[in-house]
């Protein structure tokens, strides 16, 4: 009876060894596929950043990073070109800048004072 009680215990102990294995087997499989899953994502991002809708030749080559690195190279190069993307200003918006430089312009005009006019009004008022 112990013989069959050591086996049994031998028995239930590899089958903790084999449930353990198939359980560190799924979670790594289930990182392997996380990691396809992010890369096949970063793909298709950096597929419809490019105008083409095709990946850039040799980025697959580079591996993740490069991938990473080339999504955010396209990303600041939208950023950059946000400003020539923009359309040019309506003739109103053009008037407005314009009335508006020259308000500006007037009133500082107005406000500065002039060190040679106020010299010339003070020797004209000496002279008087």
């Amino acid at each position: 009876m112990n013989g069959t009680l050591i086996l049994i215990k031998d028995e239930v102990e590899q089958r903790r060894i084999v449930i353990r294995n198939k359980i560190l087997a799924i979670g790594k499989i289930s990182r392997v596929y996380s990691v396809l899953r992010e890369n096949s994502e970063r793909i298709t991002e950096l597929k419809s950043l490019s105008p083409s809708g095709k990946l850039p030749l040799g980025t697959l080559a580079l591996g993740a990073e490069g991938i990473k690195s080339a999504i955010t190279s396209f990303e600041e190069a939208k950023r950059a070109d946000l400003e020539n993307e923009r359309l040019p200003p309506s003739g109103e918006e053009v008037d407005q800048l314009y009335q508006k430089e020259t308000n500006e312009k007037i009133r500082h005009a107005v406000e500065e004072e002039d060190g040679q006019l106020n010299h010339i009004a003070n020797v004209i008022v000496s002279d008087i």
